[in-house]
Protein backbone atom coordinates (compact mmCIF):
# COMPACT_ATOMS: atom_id res chain seq x y z
CA UNK A 1 0.00 0.00 0.00
CA UNK A 2 2.69 2.39 0.67
CA UNK A 3 3.78 2.49 -2.97
CA UNK A 4 0.02 3.70 -3.92
CA UNK A 5 0.02 6.44 -1.24
CA UNK A 6 0.52 9.67 -2.88
CA UNK A 7 -0.02 13.25 -1.89
CA UNK A 8 -3.13 13.38 -4.55
CA UNK A 9 -5.03 10.43 -3.53
CA UNK A 10 -7.75 9.21 -0.80
CA UNK A 11 -7.17 5.42 0.12
CA UNK A 12 -8.98 2.94 2.53
CA UNK A 13 -7.49 -0.29 3.59
CA UNK A 14 -8.72 -3.55 5.21
CA UNK A 15 -6.29 -5.66 6.13
CA UNK A 16 -6.04 -9.41 8.00
CA UNK A 17 -2.82 -10.67 9.46
CA UNK A 18 -2.52 -13.21 12.08
CA UNK A 19 -0.22 -12.86 15.53
CA UNK A 20 0.80 -15.76 17.61
CA UNK A 21 -2.17 -17.63 15.99
CA UNK A 22 -5.24 -15.05 16.48
CA UNK A 23 -6.54 -13.05 13.60
CA UNK A 24 -5.83 -9.61 13.86
CA UNK A 25 -7.61 -6.85 11.66
CA UNK A 26 -6.29 -3.36 10.62
CA UNK A 27 -8.22 -0.56 8.66
CA UNK A 28 -6.30 2.32 7.65
CA UNK A 29 -7.48 5.29 5.80
CA UNK A 30 -4.92 8.05 4.11
CA UNK A 31 -5.93 11.79 2.78
CA UNK A 32 -2.89 13.27 0.94
CA UNK A 33 -2.71 17.16 1.18
CA UNK A 34 -2.72 17.65 -2.41
CA UNK A 35 -6.38 15.62 -2.83
CA UNK A 36 -9.13 18.41 -3.49
CA UNK A 37 -11.25 19.86 -0.70
CA UNK A 38 -14.56 18.37 -1.95
CA UNK A 39 -13.05 15.10 -1.59
CA UNK A 40 -11.11 16.02 1.79
CA UNK A 41 -14.31 17.06 2.98
CA UNK A 42 -15.96 14.05 2.62
CA UNK A 43 -12.96 11.89 4.13
CA UNK A 44 -13.68 12.80 8.01
CA UNK A 45 -17.02 11.46 7.14
CA UNK A 46 -16.44 8.02 5.49
CA UNK A 47 -13.48 7.35 8.34
CA UNK A 48 -16.85 7.90 11.05
CA UNK A 49 -18.76 5.79 9.04
CA UNK A 50 -16.34 2.92 8.88
CA UNK A 51 -16.01 3.37 12.72
CA UNK A 52 -19.42 3.16 13.48
CA UNK A 53 -19.58 -0.13 10.79
CA UNK A 54 -16.45 -1.60 13.05
CA UNK A 55 -17.78 -1.27 16.11
CA UNK A 56 -14.46 -2.41 17.48
CA UNK A 57 -11.48 0.08 17.44
CA UNK A 58 -8.82 -0.05 19.98
CA UNK A 59 -5.71 2.99 18.48
CA UNK A 60 -6.82 5.34 16.17
CA UNK A 61 -3.54 7.35 14.75
CA UNK A 62 -2.46 10.28 12.65
CA UNK A 63 0.41 10.19 10.35
CA UNK A 64 2.21 11.74 8.20
CA UNK A 65 4.25 10.13 5.04
CA UNK A 66 7.90 10.94 4.89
Amino acid sequence: MVEEMSEAKALFAFVRFTIRGVNKFLYMSWCGEGVPGVVKGRFGGHIRDMERFLTVSSIESAGKLV
